[in-house]
């Protein structure tokens, strides 16, 4: 669903931020 992948999104988002 878009929610879903807005969702995941912000997943891969943080991720990034992470490092």
């Amino acid at each position: 669903t878009l929610s879903n992948y807005s969702d995941q999104l912000q997943q891969l988002v943080a991720m990034g931020f992470d490092k």
